[in-house]
């Protein structure tokens, strides 16, 4: 059973926020030396639940509802998403790339979110 449209894209919101939260807290923990740096492979594992709440998401939010170019960018977005973020360790400016994609995930899946369910709540 998938999740209905309006939760995947609040999911989506959800998640992507949460990703970008931390990346940007990730490296003060490491820093602040709260965490060391050779106990961070052990943190990886948060990349695939990220990815797989992304691709959840965006499923979730495109299955039932055609938005047009909103559902065509969320599929392309969370594809640039999945990759920047698999190839991060390997080049720098992925993370960046991870970072811009999160942000972009929220505001098109609150797009999707009003374009869908506030045109079916006036219908």
């Amino acid at each position: 059973m998938f999740i209905k449209s309006k939760w995947a894209d609040w999911l989506g919101i959800l998640s992507a926020s949460l990703c970008i939260v931390h990346c940007l807290i990730l490296p003060l923990v490491l820093v602040a030396g709260i965490i060391s740096r050779s106990s961070y492979p052990e943190w990886e594992w948060l990349d695939f639940v990220f990815i797989l709440l992304a691709w959840i998401g965006v499923y979730g939010a495109s299955r039932h509802h055609d938005a047009g170019p909103i559902n065509r960018r969320l599929w392309a977005n969370v594809l640039v998403f999945s990759l920047s973020l698999l190839l991060h360790e390997h080049f720098g400016w992925a993370l960046y790339v991870s970072l811009a994609s999160s942000l972009f995930m929220i505001v098109l899946h609150a797009l999707h979110f009003r374009k869908v369910h506030k045109v079916a709540e006036h219908a």
